[in-house]
C-alpha cells in the first residue's frame, strides 16, 4: 500500500466509517507525507477502537500529530506505534495527548529509541491525568534507570491496576539537566505543594469553562490572584509554556512544564547526594 493511497483511505475513514473498530496498517511505508492523514483519521473517527501502526516510519512528526489527535479522540482503546523511529520530540508530543485522553487503555511503544526524558514525559502525563484509562504500556526494548523506576512506583500507586513492561534496569539515570522552564514552573509547583493541590486542580481553578485551555490573559490573571510574581516573570512563564505559540495555555503544556521541573529537581538532588 503506497502512502498516497493510504492517506486517501484514512481521510475517508475519518469521515465515513460507521462500522470498522479494528484497523491494522502495520508494515507499510508511512512517512512524513502521510502522517497528517493518519492524525486526521484519529481526530474525526468515532468508531475505531484498535489501531495498529507498528513498523512504519512515523518518526517524531507522526507521534506529535497523533498526540494532538488523542486530545480529541474519545473512542480509541488500543494504539500500537512500535518500531516507528520515535525519539524525544515525538514522545513529548505524544504525552500531550496522553495528559488529557480518557479512553486509551493500551499503548505499545516497543522498538522506538526512547530514553529517560522521553519515558518520563509519557509516564508522567499518564500519572498526571486523573481520568486516564491506561491499563498497559509496553516499551519492552527500552532500558530504565533509577529515576524512571521511581516514577513507575509513583504511577502504580496512583493507578494500581496498570501494567508497565520495560527493558532492563541499569541503575543511575543518564538524563541531562533541564533548565529552560525550571524557575518559572518551580513557582507554580511550590504553590501547589503548599496548598496540597494536584496540577489539574490548579489548572481547573484558572480554567473557568473547563475547556482544558485558557487564554494568555486568563492565565496571567489566574497567576496574579495566586502567586506573587512580577509582570516580567509572568511574561517569561507564559512564553515558556505556550509552546505552540497559539496564544493559549492548555493543560498538556502545563504538564510538560511540570515534568521539566521534576526532572531538573531530581537531577539537582542526585548531584548533591
Amino acid at each position: 500500500m503506497s502512502w498516497r493511497w493510504a492517506g486517501m483511505c484514512l481521510d475517508q475513514l475519518s469521515l465515513k466509517n460507521e462500522s470498522i473498530q479494528r484497523l491494522d496498517l502495520s508494515w507499510n511505508h508511512f512517512r512524513a507525507e502521510s502522517v497528517w492523514a493518519v492524525a486526521a483519521s484519529l481526530k474525526g473517527n468515532m468508531m475505531l477502537k484498535v489501531f495498529n501502526l507498528a513498523w512504519n516510519g512515523l518518526a517524531d512528526e507522526g507521534a506529535v500529530v497523533i498526540g494532538e489527535s488523542l486530545k480529541s479522540n474519545s473512542t480509541l482503546e488500543e494504539l500500537d506505534i512500535s518500531n516507528n523511529r520515535i525519539n524525544e520530540k515525538g514522545a513529548i508530543g505524544l504525552s500531550k495527548g496522553l495528559a488529557v485522553n480518557e479512553t486509551l487503555r493500551i499503548l505499545r511503544l516497543s522498538g522506538n529509541p526512547l530514553q529517560g526524558q522521553s519515558l518520563f514525559a509519557i509516564l508522567n502525563a499518564i500519572k498526571s491525568n486523573p481520568n486516564s484509562a491506561i491499563e498497559a504500556v509496553y516499551f519492552n526494548t527500552t532500558p530504565i534507570h533509577d529515576d524512571i523506576k521511581q516514577l513507575l512506583g509513583e504511577l502504580k500507586s496512583s493507578h494500581p491496576k496498570i501494567t508497565i513492561e520495560h527493558g532492563r534496569h541499569f541503575g543511575k539515570p543518564r538524563l541531562p539537566p533541564l533548565k529552560e522552564k525550571r524557575n518559572a514552573m518551580a513557582m507554580i509547583k511550590n504553590y501547589i505543594d503548599r496548598n496540597n493541590l494536584r496540577l489539574v486542580d490548579f489548572f481547573n481553578s484558572i480554567d473557568k469553562d473547563k475547556s482544558m485551555s485558557v487564554t494568555v490573559l486568563e492565565f496571567e490573571q489566574g497567576l496574579r490572584d495566586k502567586i506573587n510574581l512580577s509582570a516580567t516573570e509572568i511574561r517569561d512563564l507564559v512564553k515558556q509554556l505556550d509552546i505552540d505559540g497559539d496564544g493559549e495555555i492548555d493543560y498538556s503544556e502545563l504538564v510538560e512544564g511540570a515534568t521539566d521541573v521534576t526532572l531538573a529537581e531530581r537531577e539537582r538532588k542526585k548531584r548533591m547526594a
